[in-house]
C-alpha cells in the first residue's frame, strides 16, 4: 500500500489533483469530489485571492486605484479608457466620491495638455496672423470708421505680446472655473429637469473626467475643434449611462460646455 507523503504511517487515501502526491484521509482536502493535499490547495486559493484583487483594481476607476498602480499608469489608463470605452467607464464611477479626485484629475489634464498649447498659439500661431491684420489696418483707423473688428484683433495683439507664461498658466486655471465648474453646475440643473437619477458630484465627475479629450490640443489647429466635438459625444454617453437620461437630452446636456465656449470666444474676439 502506499503511504501517505506527509505522514508515512499512514496509509494513502487520495492522490492529489494537482501535485499528484499519495495522501491519507486528514491530509487530503475534497473540492467538489476532487482531492487536493494541503500545498496545493493553498496555493490556488492564494492565486484566486491575487487574481480578485487585480481584478478589482483593473475593472474600477484607474484613477481611485493611483496608490496602487502609481500616478502615471492610474493616469494614462483612465485616459484609455474614457477615450474608447467611456460607457463603461462612466457606468462604474462611484456616486460617493469626493470632489477632490475628479478634479485633480482636470487638472493635470488641463496641465499637460491645455496650457502647453495655449503658450503654443498665443505666442506661436495667433501673432502673425493677428500682425497681418494689424498690419493691413491704417494707422488713422478709428472704431467710428466702422472697422471696429480690426481694432480689436490690434488690441488683442498687443495684449498676446505683454502676457508672460505665468499670465497664461493663471489664464489656463481660471478657465477650470468656468468650463468645469460653471458648466457643471448649469448641466446638473438640465440633469435634474430630465429626472437624473444621481447627485451633483456624478455630473461633476463626468465633466472633470470627460477633460482627457483635451489630449486631442496637441494637435495644430484642428485638434481644437475635434476636442469639442469628441467632448459632446463622451460626455453625452456619460449622461446617457451614469445619470439614466435618454440619448437626446443627453446629448443637449453634454453641449453646455461648447455653448459656454462660444460664448466666451465671442466675448474676446
Amino acid at each position: 500500500m502506499e503511504r501517505c507523503y506527509f505522514h508515512s504511517n499512514k496509509e494513502a487515501e487520495h492522490q492529489c489533483l494537482q501535485c499528484y502526491k499519495q495522501v491519507c484521509g486528514s491530509c487530503a482536502i475534497l473540492v467538489e469530489g476532487e482531492p487536493y493535499c494541503q500545498l496545493c490547495w493553498d496555493g490556488i486559493v492564494a492565486r484566486m485571492r491575487t487574481n480578485a484583487a487585480e481584478e478589482k483594481t483593473l475593472s474600477g476607476i484607474p484613477w481611485l486605484q493611483r496608490r496602487e498602480l502609481g500616478l502615471a499608469p492610474a493616469f494614462l489608463r483612465t485616459v484609455r479608457q474614457v477615450l474608447f470605452e467611456p460607457a463603461r467607464f462612466f457606468s462604474r464611477i462611484p456616486s460617493s466620491a469626493d470632489l477632490g479626485t475628479p478634479l485633480l484629475f482636470a487638472i493635470i489634464c488641463i496641465l499637460i495638455f491645455w496650457y502647453p498649447m495655449n503658450i503654443f498659439y498665443i505666442k506661436v500661431v495667433f501673432p502673425p496672423l493677428l500682425n497681418q491684420i494689424q498690419a493691413q489696418t491704417p494707422d488713422n483707423v478709428t472704431e467710428a470708421d466702422g472697422n471696429p473688428a480690426a481694432l480689436r484683433m490690434t488690441k488683442l495683439s498687443e495684449r498676446f505680446q505683454t502676457l508672460s507664461k505665468i499670465d497664461i498658466l493663471m489664464m489656463t486655471l481660471n478657465s477650470l472655473i468656468s468650463y468645469i465648474l460653471a458648466a457643471s453646475a448649469i448641466q446638473h440643473l438640465l440633469v435634474n429637469l430630465f429626472r437624473g437619477r444621481q447627485g451633483f458630484k456624478t455630473t461633476l465627475e463626468i465633466r472633470c473626467y470627460s477633460m482627457t479629450v483635451q489630449c486631442l490640443w496637441l494637435i495644430p489647429i484642428v485638434g481644437i475643434i475635434l476636442a469639442e466635438l469628441v467632448s459632446l459625444i463622451i460626455c453625452a454617453r456619460g449622461f446617457q449611462t451614469a445619470q439614466h437620461l435618454s440619448y437626446p437630452q443627453a446629448l443637449l446636456v453634454a453641449s453646455i460646455p461648447v455653448v459656454l465656449s462660444l460664448a466666451a470666444a465671442a466675448v474676446v474676439f
